[in-house]
C-alpha cells in the first residue's frame, strides 16, 4: 500500500512538472507573436519602394517614440480612393493650413485644415489626403486665403468658400460656407481676381473699375474707409491731384493690403503707368517713394506690368531684367536685393518665406528663402535662410508654386504635386500629420 502512494505521487509530480512547462511555453509562445506583431520602432519608408499602407505601419506610426529625423523620409499618398488626384494639375494654392490644386478637368481637390470648411467637401473635417470640392466642375484657376479659398469658373463666376467672419465669401453675409454656394455678385467679364488674409478683389483686365469686399480694418478695400463689406464695393483708382482715372492692367492682394498696376487715360503725359496700392503700409509693402499714395514705376529701370502680393510684401513678376521686392522682410523673405541676381518664374510671396523657379526642362532648380522653422524650405533642415537656397530633391520643371504659412507645395510639368514643412493639419497631403523637411509627393501622375 505504501509502495502504490509512492507510484501515485510521483506520477502526481510528473503530471505538475508537465503542465507547468506547458503553460510556459504556451506564455513565452504568446509573448513571441505579440513582440513580433507590434513594436514602437518606426519602419523607414523608402522612397524607391513602390509605397503601400499597412495597419501594421499606422500602429508603429503611433506608437513612434524615435529621435524626429526618422519622420522626414519620402512618402507617396495611396492612389487607390476616389478622393485621390488623378488628373494634370494645372494650378496649386496654399491657405493658412490647407492646400487646393486644380485638375485640366475644372475639377478642384484640397487637403488640410477644415475647420472653416474652406476644403469645400461639405463638411468641417480635416483631410490629410485630397477630397473633392463638391458642386464644382468648371473651375480655371483657384486661390487661397487664410481659411477660405475661391475658385474663377470658365464662365467668370467667382464662386467662393470657407471661413466668412468678415464677409470675405461676398455672399451679402457673415455665415461660413462648408462648399461653394452662389456666385459672387460682380459684373459680366470679371476675368482675374485675388484674395489676401481674410478680403477679395476682382476685375476686368483694361477696364477702369475693381471689386473689393471683406475685412477693411486696415483701409484694403480702397473705399476709403475702415468698415468691412460683405459683398463687393466698386472702386475707380483716379491719379491723385490730376483726377484722371486709369486702365487696371495687374491686381493683387497682400494681407491686408491691395495694389494694382493702372495706365494713366488722358493728362499731360498719356500712357503712363503707375503703382497704386491701398491700406496697410507698417511694413513698405506699398513700396517706392510716393506722394499722395502713387507710387510712379514709370520713371524706373523695370517694366513692372504685372505685381504680385501677399502677407507683408508686394514684388513685380514681369521684369526688365529682374524681379524688383518690397515690404516686411524680418526673415530675408523678400530678398530685396539678391533676386536680381537670379531671373525666377514662378514666383510665389508666402507670410515669412518665398519661393522661385528657374531653370530649362531638365534642368530646373527650385529655391526657396527665409522662415524654415517647420522646413518649409526643403532644404533638410530648420534652419531659417536669409539667403537663396535650392530645395532638394526637385528635379521636374515647376508650373505652379504655393506657399502657405509654413508649408510650400509646387506642381509639375509631369502632372504631380510635391509638399513640405509644416504638416499638423495633413496639408502636405500624404496621408499623415508629420512635418516633412524635405518634399514628399502627394499626387502621383
Amino acid at each position: 500500500m505504501k509502495k502504490e502512494n509512492q507510484i501515485q505521487n510521483g506520477i502526481r509530480k510528473r503530471i505538475t512538472v508537465t503542465l507547468i512547462l506547458f503553460v510556459t511555453w504556451i506564455i513565452f509562445t504568446i509573448s513571441g507573436c505579440v513582440k513580433q506583431t507590434y513594436t514602437n520602432t518606426p519602419t523607414r519608408i523608402s522612397s524607391t519602394s513602390t509605397p503601400t499602407i499597412t495597419p501594421s505601419i499606422t500602429v508603429i506610426a503611433t506608437l513612434s517614440t524615435t529621435p524626429s529625423f526618422e519622420r522626414f523620409q519620402p512618402t507617396t499618398i495611396s492612389t487607390s480612393t476616389s478622393n485621390t488626384i488623378d488628373q494634370q494639375i494645372t494650378m496649386i494654392t496654399a491657405g493658412y493650413a490647407h492646400t487646393c490644386a486644380l485638375e485640366a478637368s475644372g475639377n478642384v481637390k484640397c487637403w488640410g485644415s477644415n475647420e472653416s470648411g474652406q476644403l469645400g467637401d461639405g463638411t468641417q473635417n480635416s483631410s490629410n489626403s485630397p477630397v473633392k470640392v463638391i458642386d464644382l466642375h468648371d473651375a480655371k484657376s483657384i486661390t487661397a486665403g487664410l481659411y477660405f479659398t475661391c475658385a474663377l469658373t470658365r464662365s467668370n463666376n467667382l464662386k467662393c468658400w470657407g471661413n466668412n467672419q468678415f464677409g470675405q465669401l461676398g455672399d451679402g453675409t457673415t455665415i461660413n460656407r462648408n462648399k461653394p454656394g452662389n456666385k459672387v455678385d460682380l459684373p459680366q467679364g470679371i476675368d482675374a481676381y485675388d484674395v489676401g488674409d481674410n478680403h477679395a478683389c476682382a476685375v476686368q483686365l483694361g477696364s477702369q473699375d475693381f471689386y473689393c469686399w471683406g475685412n477693411n480694418a486696415s483701409g484694403q478695400l480702397g473705399d476709403i474707409s475702415v468698415t468691412e463689406s460683405t459683398s463687393p464695393v466698386n472702386i475707380r483708382p483716379l491719379v491723385a491731384n490730376f483726377g484722371l482715372p486709369v486702365d487696371i492692367l495687374s491686381l493683387a492682394t497682400g494681407g491686408r493690403h491691395t495694389c494694382i498696376i493702372g495706365r494713366w487715360q488722358g493728362g499731360f503725359i498719356p500712357d503712363r503707368v503707375e503703382l497704386i496700392c491701398q491700406g496697410d503700409n507698417r511694413y513698405g509693402q506699398h513700396g517706392g517713394s510716393w506722394t499722395n499714395g502713387i507710387y510712379d514705376i514709370s520713371a524706373t529701370p523695370f517694366n513692372m506690368n504685372s505685381v504680385i502680393a501677399t502677407g507683408d510684401g508686394t514684388c513685380t513678376n514681369e521684369r526688365d531684367p529682374f524681379p524688383f521686392c518690397w515690404g516686411k522682410n524680418n526673415y530675408g523673405q523678400m530678398q530685396l536685393n539678391a533676386l536680381s541676381a537670379w531671373p525666377y518664374e514662378p514666383v510665389a510671396l508666402g507670410w515669412n518665406h518665398s519661393c522661385g523657379s528657374s531653370g530649362p526642362e531638365g534642368k530646373a532648380s527650385l529655391y526657396c528663402w527665409g522662415w524654415n522653422y517647420f522646413g518649409q524650405i526643403g532644404d533638410g533642415t530648420k534652419i531659417t535662410r536669409r539667403s537663396i537656397t535650392r530645395v532638394i530633391e526637385i528635379k521636374e520643371q515647376i508650373t505652379s508654386i504655393a506657399v502657405g504659412w509654413a508649408h510650400t507645395c509646387v506642381a509639375t510639368k509631369e502632372g504631380t504635386v510635391k509638399c513640405w514643412g509644416a504638416n499638423e493639419s495633413g496639408q502636405l497631403g500624404d496621408g499623415t500629420d508629420i512635418d516633412r523637411y524635405t518634399p514628399v509627393a502627394v499626387i502621383s501622375p
